[in-house]
């Protein structure tokens, strides 16, 4: 084959480039819409779902106070100097 590097080989091409480029912008008009009402939709079901099971979780009264432990009781002395600095305050009268 031979392919001669004309100014009409270039238009041709140049109008192939600019015709797909409008093409997928037409396109993307049609779906981003319908995918990001998708996503939204998908985003908002699993948001009310993780709400029922925190709910349902939660039995306690308001006010009540609970506290929670990780079941890690294997806890090394080395991880317990990244919990933090002791600092000493001092009351001010």
């Amino acid at each position: 084959m031979h392919f001669e590097a004309g100014f009409v080989n270039f238009l041709r091409t140049l109008i192939i480039i600019i015709g797909v480029f409008y093409l997928f912008r037409w396109i993307m008009k049609l779906v981003a819409p319908w995918l990001m009402r998708k996503t939204a939709d998908r985003m908002r079901k699993n948001m009310h779902k993780q709400s029922r099971q925190n709910n349902s979780n939660d039995k306690r009264k308001d006010g009540d106070v609970t506290i929670e432990y990780n079941s890690d009781k294997h806890r090394s002395q080395q991880d317990d100097h990244r919990i933090g600095d002791y600092v000493d305050f001092e009351e001010v009268d």
